[in-house]
């Protein structure tokens, strides 16, 4: 071969397996007969000539020992594999079984394990005389009573001497001479402070709330607050407020203010308590995202704000109480200063349905001005969801003036009340009829719509009405 076949024929690889020299060759020591016609010689006939079919049978079985001594199975290494591991359990099995029948002792070779029981330990011989202990328990009973007797001596010199030269009581007494902070908690607890603020007068603010969380109490020590909110920074103006009736269960529907603490419903329930011959009493429906806020929804609850549900509504005018809502909800609120004074839509008119199956008469409401107080030019939503609020206002002063800027401006209210609507032409299967339903909200959506669109035209002023 020459050089120009890309490989030196030098440089290739061996054979797996060479061929046995001729001079290595054992020799066939078996029978002429048992030998197969390919080793045979090819015999010559009576003429001294060689077969043609004899001399091409030699050579066809000459060539086929050739050929399978050449060729191997690709598969060699597999096929030997199950026959050397078969091998290799027999021996294995046959070790076990020699090792089984020689087995050494193992009480000898095996170490001895270390006990883990503890060795009991004998008690001390008691004498036939007096128990072990009886002078120290003696002893112990003795001093005993002698402290007894001290304590009586001190408590009788205590009530015996004046005022004047009795020691002080431990909550009295300097923190340096109070014993450490384990006497100073036990005198908490048996203080008269610790009974008063933590004790029965806790049990009694408890029971002066009701269901909803309305607390009285707190209310009259605001009341100051709200009616110098409602007459001189708000300066209210009440109209129509003889549509309203004395007795008797009815529900006031309103426009929701917007900004971002909203003030309508408690100025609403103070200009009603003031201003009514009756002084009704109103709770009103707030929104759940009033009850996220940090101390917002704890603190109009325990001034009258009632969570919205329609089983809170029904059973607040099962009592026959004066109920507020505010259909536009969340949406109320979040108005820009731009939508001021333009009603959102009012849901899917479940007031009118509370009004059909309750049979309670409705009473629309336009307040004007609280829009005005805190204008909302924009609100950030994205950014302050992962702290658990819908969005962040942006005013004129917040949030450039921090908390400061929350307080509302003294703008002034006006609050007017439409002509009382009744449904009782309806029976409460029609509640269900969402057709009827629609069209009723509309209607007293238009007419609030029409109350607000003429008080802002009549006003003069945002600051002065």
């Amino acid at each position: 071969m020459s050089s120009d076949d890309g490989f030196a024929w030098a440089d290739r690889p061996p054979r797996r397996r060479r061929r046995r020299s001729q001079g290595s060759a054992k020799p066939d020591t078996r029978p002429a007969a048992a030998k197969p016609a390919a080793t045979q010689p090819a015999q010559a006939g009576a003429d001294g000539k060689v077969d043609d079919n004899t001399k091409g049978a030699s050579k066809r079985s000459a060539a086929g020992k050739r050929k399978r001594r050449k060729r191997k199975p690709a598969n060699a290494q597999q096929s030997s594999r199950p026959q050397r591991d078969k091998t290799k359990r027999a021996k294995t099995k046959r070790d076990k079984t020699k090792r089984d029948k020689v087995q050494p002792d193992k009480t000898e070779t095996r170490p001895r394990k270390r006990s883990t029981t503890k060795k009991s330990i004998a008690p001390p011989p008691i004498s036939s005389g007096a128990p072990a202990g009886a002078d120290e328990a003696e002893a112990l009973r003795a001093r005993i009573r002698e402290l007894e007797a001290q304590l009586e001596a001190t408590t009788s010199q205590d009530a015996a001497a004046p005022p004047s030269t009795r020691r002080k009581p431990l909550s009295e007494a300097p923190v340096s001479e109070r014993g450490g902070p384990g006497r100073a908690t036990r005198d908490l607890l048996r203080s008269k402070y610790f009974t008063r603020q933590w004790g029965r007068r806790s049990m009694q603010r408890a029971r002066r709330r009701d269901d909803f969380g309305l607390d009285t109490a707190f209310e009259k020590r605001l009341q100051p607050v709200l009616d110098f909110l409602s007459s001189v920074y708000f300066r209210m103006d009440v109209r129509g407020i003889e549509h309203v009736p004395s007795e008797g269960r009815c529900l006031l529907v309103a426009n929701h203010s917007g900004g971002p603490i909203p003030l309508d419903g408690v100025m609403l329930r103070t200009a009603l308590r003031r201003e009514h011959p009756s002084a009704r009493c109103m709770r009103w429906l707030s929104e759940d995202l009033l009850y996220h806020l940090p101390f917002v929804g704890t603190t109009l609850a325990r001034l009258g704000a009632v969570r919205a549900c329609q089983d809170n509504a029904k059973r607040l005018l099962s009592d026959g109480s004066l109920l507020a809502v505010f259909p536009e909800g969340a949406k109320g609120i979040g108005k820009l200063h731009s939508e001021r004074y333009k009603l959102q839509r009012f849901g899917r008119g479940g007031f009118i349905r509370l009004c059909i199956r309750t049979g309670t008469p409705l009473v629309p409401c336009a307040l004007v001005g609280a829009e005005d107080a805190n204008p909302m030019l924009y609100k950030l939503e994205y950014m302050v969801r992962h702290l658990g609020v819908p969005y962040l206002p942006v005013t004129p002063t917040f949030p450039l003036l921090g908390p400061l800027g929350l307080l509302p401006a003294p703008t002034k209210w006006l609050l007017r009340f439409g002509p009382i609507t009744r449904f009782d032409e309806y029976p409460p299967e029609a509640a269900d009829d969402a057709v009827l339903v629609r069209r009723l909200s509309d209607r007293v959506r238009s007419v609030i719509q029409g109350m607000l669109d003429e008080t802002v035209r009549s006003r003069r002023s945002v600051f002065f009405g």
